[in-house]
């Protein structure tokens, strides 16, 4: 029946095209149009795809399934067909992610990243009338590579599981011959126990060097490299001048390992006696590793007695690095390196900076407990130099340095310093700040808190000197200062602002909570319960023009100015001053000091001889718009002492001070 359909439609047509020949082209154009539509309808009609309900299939041909492969990149081939429409796309998906459209139809391939262990590759296909194929899924595993090495191997062995080298520096050198492929991930199993120098170890200048990526050294195994045990320990017996050397490459993994007695100490090679690194990135030192006695001196210079990191990004340091010694970073030295992580432990490390150094290097995260560490001149816990961005969290106790007990910054600007910064020493009479010493450093943020430190000299919590536009706002407290500024020192330091209290800190000379000195600033917090021997048990300034906007109370000295001392200090603000206690100037002692304003309440503070409230001693234009009250003198001017008529000063409300309000 189709077939004589057929032959009468194309008998119709011939008949009509001799026809047309015979008419006018206008008649003739008006035939051809009609056989024209006529055609497209029938087109139309019969097309394959209007009825097509038949699913298309998809196969994956390349990998195969429960493939092993050693690499990330895995290229990923297969067929699809349809018998109706055609297939139109296909569409993959990996580990249950999102599906993309892949390169070719019946024939495709696409490449696709993978993890470590089992992952599911999953594809469908899509046909021209849009009918969905089956999904079809397959396994790949992805292995690493591995490479086995034990105290009981030998170097002439293969290196495998039943036949391991002896040494790491053999191991790695079969890699390098015979695993080209860079792309694969190679890890090296180190069985637990003792490798030295000339025995597990390479006996000349460096343990084993790392110069290929993809590389983890997993240390602590037992013999049969089933679990692991303990740790594998890499001693250079101080003849190594690195353990271990990562240069020029990425995604290293050290764990599981002791890496010990490194000394770098001979010409310019005096960097990293542990850990030498330099222009590298994604290495993870995990917490397991203990990194500790390693040297990086020559008498006169060296850096990073644990580890140098130069010029790499994105590094994790999780180790536990302690009892190190250099001349710059005892424990970590950076230097012009980014983005690196810095968590773990680092203890009891020797050096400038004794345990971490930072130097030209931004934007790093320290977030670790940094205690017990010594510096000869700066920087008992961390030292930036010509840094900047960088976050320091964490706790910072009981190191020691002759300038900046915990933290010392040497033109850095920008830095966040979250971490707690306690128990700190400065040890030396010519150096200053027991917690943290600033030079020359702006635009940074301290948010926590800084307390119990002490200083031989000054500035027992944080010493800024021409340090401009920082920002406190964690507490100050139950610092000690040998003389100036129990709490904080602000020597030629200005636009600084505080927000934080102030309180429980002492001096032994002036200033018992913050010290000023030709500095001006912005007090917001409150300072409390500070005491000073000299003057200026809250607050002393030192030809400084300030905004006091906290209470000022609580404070005491056995000299003059109980909440505030100001010398040769004018057009300071202050606000409420109370219950503080003075010889002079039970709440306010100002000397030579002019045009300074008082906008809160003084009262309830006592002195022992004249002033209980205020004192003015060659001091005018002085105004309270404030209340002064209820203070109190064992001598005379119980709300103000003047030692002299003050004629341009305007006194506000001044009543019920014993035994008078004015002397």
């Amino acid at each position: 029946m189709h077939k004589a359909i057929v032959f009468l439609v194309v008998l119709v047509s011939v008949l009509l095209f001799f026809f047309s020949c015979s008419l006018s082209p206008e008649f003739k154009k008006i035939v051809t149009n009609q056989i024209s539509l006529d055609t497209n309808i029938s087109d139309t009609s019969s097309s394959s795809g209007s009825n097509d309900v038949i699913q298309p299939v998809v196969f994956i041909i390349s990998p195969t399934n429960n493939q092993v492969v050693y690499t990330n990149v895995v290229f990923v081939s297969g067929v699809a067909s349809d018998v109706g429409s055609g297939v139109k796309e296909v569409w993959l998906s990996v580990n249950g992610g999102s599906y993309g459209k892949v390169i070719g139809t019946t024939n495709w391939s696409t490449n696709v990243t993978i993890s470590y262990g089992t992952n599911t590759i999953s594809v469908y296909s899509v046909d021209n009338s849009n009918n969905v194929s089956v999904t079809n899924s397959i396994y790949v595993i992805r292995h690493y590579y591995i490479v086995f090495v034990s105290t009981n191997g030998s170097d002439a062995n293969s290196g495998g599981i039943s036949d391991p080298f002896r040494s790491i520096n053999v191991a790695m050198n079969y890699i390098s011959t015979n695993i080209t492929n860079l792309d694969v991930t190679v890890e090296v199993r180190v069985s637990s126990g003792l490798y030295t120098n000339g025995d597990g170890l390479s006996n000349t200048n460096v343990g084993f060097v790392i110069n290929r990526p993809n590389v983890i050294i997993s240390g602590g195994w037992d013999t049969s490299f089933s679990s692991i045990v303990g740790k594998s320990e890499f001693d250079g017996n101080y003849n190594l001048y690195h353990i271990i050397k990562i240069e020029n490459v990425s995604n290293v993994v050290l764990k599981n390992l002791v890496i010990r007695k490194g000394k770098a100490n001979v010409g310019s090679d005096v960097y990293g006696g542990g850990l030498y690194l330099s222009n590298v990135s994604y290495v993870s030192i995990e917490s397991n590793v203990v990194i500790s006695n390693n040297v990086a001196d020559n008498g006169s210079t060296g850096y990073g007695g644990g580890i140098y990191i130069g010029y790499s990004s994105f590094n994790s340091i999780n180790a536990f690095v302690c009892s190190n010694k250099s001349i710059f970073g005892g424990g970590i030295y950076l230097y012009a390196s980014y983005f690196n992580t810095v968590n773990g432990v680092i203890c009891s490390n020797v050096g400038d900076g004794g345990g971490l150094f930072l130097s030209y290097s931004g934007n790093n995260d320290i977030n670790a407990d940094i205690y017990n560490n010594y510096a000869g001149f700066y920087a008992g816990g961390i030292y930036l130099n010509y840094s900047v961005n960088n976050k320091i969290s964490g706790n910072i106790y009981r190191n020691r340095a002759n300038a900046g007990g915990g933290i010392y910054l040497n033109y850095s600007q920008n830095n966040l310093i979250s971490a707690n910064v306690y128990s700190n020493t400065n040890i030396s009479t010519s150096g200053d700040g027991g917690g943290m010493s600033f030079n020359s450093s702006s635009y940074n943020t301290i948010s926590g808190n800084v307390y119990a430190n002490f200083s031989a000299r000054s500035a027992g919590g944080i010493m800024l000197s021409s340090s401009g536009n920082n920002l406190i706002t964690g507490n100050v407290y139950s610092n000690v200062s040998q003389s100036i500024g129990g709490g904080i020192y602000f020597n030629a330091s200005s636009y600084n602002q505080v927000i934080g209290d102030i309180y429980g800190n002492t001096s032994s000379s002036n200033g018992g909570g913050i010290y000023l000195s030709g500095s001006w600033n912005q007090i917001v917090g409150n300072v409390y319960g500070n005491i000073a021997s000299g003057n200026g048990g809250g607050i002393y300034l030192s030809g400084s023009q300030n905004q006091i906007i906290g209470d000022v109370y609580g404070n005491a000295t056995s000299g003059n100015g109980g909440g505030i001392y100001l010398l040769s200090s004018s057009y300071n603000t202050i606000s409420n001053v109370y219950s503080n206690i003075a010889n002079n100037g039970g709440g306010l002692f100002l000397t030579n000091s002019q045009r300074n304003i008082v906008v809160g309440a003084v009262y309830t503070n006592y002195a022992t001889n004249n002033g209980g409230g205020v004192y003015l001693g060659n001091s005018d234009y002085f105004t309270n718009t404030g209340w002064i009250t209820n203070n109190t003198s064992g001598n005379t001017g119980g709300g103000i002492y003047t030692n002299t008529s003050y004629p341009n000063s305007v006194f506000g409300i001044v009543s019920n001070n014993h035994p008078a309000d004015f002397n």
